[in-house]
């Protein structure tokens, strides 16, 4: 991405494509995404000022509350502008999912090739062989949402369920 651009070009590109659109329904659903997306990044800037206003005593508190922002953190991934990488990123969203288990930790080994390796462990450091459902989805969800770069999530240790097969006595 360019560090600047030229505003009013830029504007006048954008009017241009949209006029470009033959059909009157199509050119109006090019400028209702036009106008969500304006929404999208005011809404970021929004978030931005006000993040600023807080006034930290500190760029790393001002980059830390900018990358926290849902909006404006999504905003700086999709233009590859994130002040965190990604291992940190899930290593956070991983703590927060840690804070609703009982006993156990949710730890990264590591982030490589679009896979995030991540385990179970107790607090003894034992880890677990049987993670419910709930927990994996949670996991992927929370690593997916922090890190859209990450394409898989690997996690160990995690048992197949196993089908239970009931055998029903023949009736004479």
């Amino acid at each position: 991405m360019p560090e600047s651009i030229e505003v009013d070009a830029a504007a006048k590109r954008v009017e241009a494509l949209l006029d470009g659109f033959a059909e009157p329904s199509t050119r109006e659903r090019a400028h209702q995404l036009v106008r969500v997306l304006m929404e999208l990044y005011g809404a970021g800037l929004s978030n931005i000022l006000n993040i600023v206003r807080q006034g930290g005593d500190s760029e790393e508190w001002l980059l830390g509350r900018l990358a926290d922002d849902r909006l404006v953190g999504s905003l700086l991934l999709i233009h590859g502008m994130h002040p965190l990488d990604t291992e940190t990123r899930v290593r956070t969203a991983l703590s927060r999912v840690e804070r609703f288990l009982d006993g156990q930790r949710v730890v990264l080994d590591g982030v490589a090739n679009g896979t995030a390796s991540v385990h179970v462990e107790a607090d003894s450091g034992n880890r677990h062989s049987h993670v419910p459902a709930a927990l994996v989805t949670a996991i992927e969800q929370a690593v997916r949402g922090t890190a859209p770069e990450v394409e898989r999530v690997e996690l160990e240790g995690i048992a197949h369920p196993t089908a239970l097969v009931q055998i029903a006595t023949a009736h004479s």
